[in-house]
């Protein structure tokens, strides 16, 4: 029903704009031909079509625009909603006014055109993601898009994903290109740049909500990320490197990434941080599953025993120590667990299955909690 008034609207201000001007428009003619006569007398015929003509047209433009100014202005009984636009990088002012009416945000494309031209604002829209109200005015649109009025997109990255998920992450979100997001994580220049000793970028992009916009470049995004993680790591947890320890940094992040990708709870991260911190003295392999994950291609399964025969520095059952680098992006909550250890001796943990552990100072007391777990699973 609303569709349909809409046009029947539409028409009825269209065909009553252009009768009421050819009605209208040999008097306005007229009278400004006897006026402009009348002031200055038998003129030539320069100054006569200057000073007369033109201001006739000029009037002429002002009625045709009053008479349509439905067609410039929001409908009167159209309801306020928000539309979102994406306006692509590269195109046209045509396409873009196209679908502003395809939107019912205007209400004729070529008075938009038209205006923009007037304007000068045609060649200067800026791309972005932009939420419009129908009940803007068209001036209102226009002004919008040539101001860059983009919206911002919260960008939402959760803790414990990889570059790679990442990239995907703000592809889909921010229109981006993830493989150039993956190439730049691994450019020297831009690591340099950042002033960090790694080789590239994978635990460094801290897991937050971000404010992007629409096709936000890639680097720019990559450097707030790092930005965030050394306000997180640097300010609020105020870790300081000693210079004892070489690659104490790396080492740090690539512990709080095992962490994160092994805890689930709050209270647990500083467990499961122990249990690591007290293989490491005890020179103990780490044997941490997430570590084979990291470099299998994406399980629809649980790891199997012949997974954890991968010949890869990152496999943690086969190599003793930490692995050669992150595994994830930590949060802020495995970068203190990683800091500060829950001072307990257990060496062992097994997962309940409900985001939950059972740790053991002991190989039997972890062969036992195994047990007692297959023993209630098949009960």
């Amino acid at each position: 029903m609303r569709a349909k008034l809409k046009q029947i609207w539409r028409w009825t201000t269209l065909l009553g704009s252009g009768l009421v001007l050819l009605l209208l428009a040999p008097f306005v003619i007229l009278f400004k031909l006897l006026y402009g006569l009348k002031k200055r007398g038998l003129t030539t015929g320069s100054s006569f079509t200057a000073k007369g003509i033109a201001p006739a047209i000029f009037f002429l433009v002002l009625l045709f625009i009053g008479l349509n100014y439905f067609r410039f202005f929001p409908l009167w009984y159209s309801h306020s909603k928000t539309v979102t636009l994406v306006v692509g990088q590269g195109e046209s002012f045509g396409q873009i006014a196209s679908r502003l009416e395809e939107n019912g945000l205007i209400n004729s494309p070529f008075l938009f055109k038209l205006s923009a031209k007037l304007l000068g604002k045609d060649r200067r829209i800026f791309a972005g993601k932009y939420d419009f109200k129908s009940s803007q005015s068209m001036f209102s649109i226009l002004r919008q898009l040539s101001r860059g009025g983009a919206t911002a997109i919260n960008v939402t990255i959760p803790p414990g994903l990889t570059i790679r998920q990442i990239a995907g992450y703000c592809s889909r979100q921010l229109g981006t290109d993830s493989l150039r997001f993956i190439e730049l994580t691994k450019n020297p220049e831009i690591i340099r740049s950042l002033v960090l000793p790694v080789k590239d970028l994978e635990g460094f992009l801290y897991p937050e909500t971000y404010n992007f916009y629409w096709k936000t470049p890639e680097e720019e995004t990559i450097r707030e990320m790092v930005a965030q993680f050394k306000r997180v790591l640097f300010d609020e947890l105020g870790y300081r490197p000693v210079g004892v320890v070489k690659n104490e940094l790396i080492n740090l992040v690539t512990l709080a990434s095992l962490i994160e990708r092994e805890a689930y709870k709050n209270e647990e991260f500083p467990l499961v941080s122990a249990v690591f911190h007290n293989r490491l003295k005890r020179d103990m392999p780490l044997q941490c599953d997430p570590t084979i994950l990291y470099v299998l291609p994406p399980l629809n399964r649980p790891i199997m025993p012949e997974d954890l025969k991968i010949d890869s520095p990152y496999n943690t059952y086969k190599h003793y120590g930490l692995p050669p680098g992150p595994i994830c992006n930590p949060s802020k909550r495995a970068l203190a667990a990683a800091l500060k250890p829950a001072q307990v001796n257990y060496l062992y943990f097994v997962h309940r299955g409900d985001g939950t552990h059972i740790f053991s100072n002991t190989l039997e007391e972890h062969n036992r909690a195994i047990w007692m777990l297959k023993k209630d699973k098949n009960s």
